[in-house]
């Protein structure tokens, strides 16, 4: 059995053929991934599933990551779920903005492939 078979992920990205992608390779990798295309449904998801960690853009239709992150900070029970950012968005005061939610990892989509992706989420899971 692979060592993290039972773990779940949560992917909310809002570009389907990435989350495809992102999805695909995950679950070749032992990983139960389940996804969410806009940050409401994401949120709901989070609420109801408890996944073992987030993948979350913030760029996001209906409801962004950050303002997940923010809900994320007001539960207790939800804080205990590590979040990887994974976006493009790249600029200094965006990424330092994001850190005081407490997130794990910031990653650039363009600067990384699902690889690197995996053994990120590794050192998490």
């Amino acid at each position: 059995m692979v060592k993290n078979a039972k773990k779940k992920i949560l992917l909310i990205e809002d570009d389907a053929f990435l989350a495809k992608m992102y999805q695909t390779k995950l679950t070749k990798s032992g990983y139960q991934v389940i996804v969410a295309l806009d940050g409401k449904s994401g949120y709901q998801k989070i609420v109801r599933q408890r996944p073992d960690l987030i993948l979350l853009d913030l760029v996001l239709p209906v409801m962004s990551g950050q303002e997940i992150l923010m809900k994320i900070c007001q539960q207790p029970e939800l804080q205990k779920i590590p979040v990887l950012v994974l976006t493009n968005v790249s600029q200094p005061e965006a990424i330092r903005d994001v850190w005081r939610y407490q997130v794990k990892e910031y990653m650039i989509k363009s600067q990384l492939n699902p690889s690197d992706i995996i053994k990120i989420i590794n050192n998490y899971l």
